[in-house]
């Protein structure tokens, strides 16, 4: 299960829509509906249409928001990592060198454990020959093809290993009985770009995703091309493994939805459903508004309780509200009455229409907020 940080108490909301009034929130058809509200001493609250019915969240005194923040779904999406290798041109000016064994370690951190000291590795091998040397493409095609063995047992995909670029992603990878390697799409077309470098990105892992069991964990992973000896007798290292910048260049990046709804699931252990799913299978499910596979724009309000006596310490408290629309963040914001408090990231301002901006508090302004008796 995920396990999220909580500054005494979090508490999350999916608003499916805002309405003006309450009465414009009831009825099976308003569900996930949120009405927001003010009480008698100017307490704003709000009301969502719960699979339970109308339930209430806690009282939330404007004068007492420490900080607000409004996010939109590129903030929180999961991006993933690549690596280009090629042939390291500082040390034999990048030339191969027959009989050579060329070795490249592939490094999984947390893989089957919480530390990076749990290292899992897997290896792509090649001996070098005269024809290598003088076409390098059969090279990295030879090195594609190895890596593709060894990593076609594997429990679950990690990676994606293609020809120099993303564009290139190799399916499946077979030779000849003269040691040719065609290397093919996931279309079963055969991949005829001369190969310059080898591709090596991270798998998406939504396939292992469960709610409530397995989190979204993204892969740890470093390629480690190791060394090799000339005939002089100079030894070094025999690639060079780079960065892929650019998000046209690197895998599509998982959604935030998974997150949300890890959270969601964990706010419902906060919110009453603490024991989940002990003695399963006699528990009681709890429904969850959140869609793994939707983005969402996200409202955090960090504010806090205090008293009059005793309890005068600042009691702390998180409001986290999301929408699959970024309307419905600015409108709870306008029905708060918060917009002087919040703080905007340039995505959640950028992503959608940008009708009207809210002011963004400077550091002085948070820091009276937590003076603020």
């Amino acid at each position: 299960m995920a396990v999220y940080s909580t500054n005494q108490n979090r508490q999350l909301y999916v608003a499916n829509g805002v309405s003006a009034t309450f009465a414009g929130i009831q009825g099976t058809s308003n569900l996930g509906k949120v009405f927001v509200g003010t009480d008698a001493d100017g307490n704003k609250f709000i009301n969502q249409n719960g699979y339970g019915g109308i339930i209430r969240s806690d009282l939330l005194n404007p004068k007492k928001i420490m900080w607000a923040t409004a996010s939109g779904p590129k903030d929180t999406e999961i991006k993933l990592k690549a690596v280009t290798l090629s042939l390291n041109s500082d040390f034999n000016n990048g030339a191969i060198i027959p009989g050579e064994d060329y070795i490249v370690r592939v490094n999984f951190r947390q893989m089957y454990g919480m530390s990076d000291e749990d290292i899992y590795q897997k290896y792509g091998a090649v001996h070098a020959t005269s024809a290598m040397a003088t076409t390098p493409a059969k090279f990295y095609k030879a090195m594609i093809y190895s890596l593709m063995k060894n990593f076609s047992r594997v429990y679950a995909p990690m990676l994606e290993i293609g020809v120099n670029s993303k564009s290139n992603i190799v399916a499946k990878a077979t030779k000849d009985s003269d040691g040719t390697v065609h290397l093919y799409n996931a279309a079963g077309t055969e991949i005829d770009t001369t190969a310059t470098a080898i591709y090596i990105a991270e798998k998406s892992q939504i396939s292992e995703w469960a709610l409530g069991t397995k989190q979204y964990t993204p892969v740890y992973f470093e390629v480690v091309p190791t060394t090799v000896i000339t005939s002089s007798g100079e030894e070094g290292i025999w690639g060079t493994v780079a960065p892929v910048t650019g998000a046209a260049n690197l895998p599509d990046p998982v959604g935030n939805g998974y997150k949300f709804a890890d959270l969601e699931y964990f706010c419902m252990g906060e919110r009453g459903d603490q024991y989940r799913n002990i003695m399963w299978p006699k528990s009681i499910p709890t429904s969850y508004f959140v869609v793994p596979t939707n983005t969402y724009y996200c409202l955090d309000i960090h504010y806090a309780y205090q008293g009059t006596c005793e309890d005068i310490q600042k009691s702390e408290k998180t409001m986290t509200i999301i929408s699959t629309t970024k309307k419905d963040i600015t409108d709870i914001i306008d029905a708060l009455g918060i917009g002087d408090k919040v703080q905007e990231t340039d995505l959640f301002d950028g992503t959608a229409s940008n009708a009207k901006t809210y002011p963004s508090p400077s550091i002085e302004d948070r820091l009276a907020a937590l003076e603020t008796p």
